[in-house]
C-alpha cells in the first residue's frame, strides 16, 4: 500500500482532493455516512457546480452534448485524468480509471472501507440534470456502480427532456 504522499504525488492531487476523500472516508468509518447519502449530497453539489458553470460560461453551455458536459465537469474540479464516456441517447456509461481518481475515499484515504462511497455517481447526475434538461437515473436494483480491474464503471439511464 502506498503512503498518502505517494498517492498524492502519483495522482497529481491538490489539497482539496485529499480533504474530500478523507472527509468521506472518516464519515463512513464513524458510521455517519452511507452510499445513499453520498449520492444525494454529491447530486446537490453537481447541481450547484452546474449553476456556477452556467453563470460563468453563459447559456451556450446548455448546447453542449452530455459527453462534453462530463468533460467540462472534469475540467472544473479535476476529478480524474482518464474518464471515458459512452452515450447513446438512452444510456450513459462512465468508465473512470481508479488509479487516476482524485476523489476516491478507498484509494486515497483508506485501503479497506465497506461498501461504496463514490461521489462521481451523484456529482455527474446533478451536473448533467442542471445543464441538459434530461433526468438521469440510476437503478439501485442493477449493478449501476462496479469495479472492473482498474476502472469504476457507472451506468445511468436517461429519461426524457425535463426542461419543458
Amino acid at each position: 500500500m502506498m503512503s498518502l504522499y505517494e498517492e498524492y504525488s502519483k495522482r497529481g492531487l491538490a489539497p482539496h482532493h485529499v480533504f474530500i476523500a478523507t472527509l468521506l472516508a472518516l464519515l463512513r468509518r464513524y458510521g455517519a455516512l452511507n452510499f445513499g447519502i453520498v449520492i444525494n449530497i454529491s447530486q446537490e453539489a453537481g447541481r450547484k457546480l452546474g449553476q456556477i458553470a452556467l453563470k460563468e460560461r453563459g447559456g451556450d453551455i446548455k448546447k453542449l452534448s452530455i459527453p462534453e458536459l462530463i468533460q467540462l465537469l472534469n475540467s472544473l474540479i479535476d476529478l480524474n485524468q482518464e474518464i471515458k464516456v459512452d452515450y447513446n441517447g438512452e444510456k450513459l456509461v462512465i468508465k473512470a480509471r481508479r488509479s487516476a481518481c482524485k476523489l476516491c475515499p478507498s484509494c486515497i484515504a483508506e485501503s479497506e472501507l465497506p461498501g461504496k462511497l463514490c461521489p462521481y455517481v451523484g456529482l455527474i447526475e446533478g451536473f448533467i440534470e442542471e445543464l441538459s434538461g434530461f433526468r438521469i437515473e440510476i437503478n439501485p436494483q442493477e449493478d449501476f456502480h462496479r469495479k472492473e480491474k482498474d476502472f469504476c464503471i457507472i451506468k445511468y439511464g436517461l429519461r426524457g427532456d425535463i426542461s419543458g
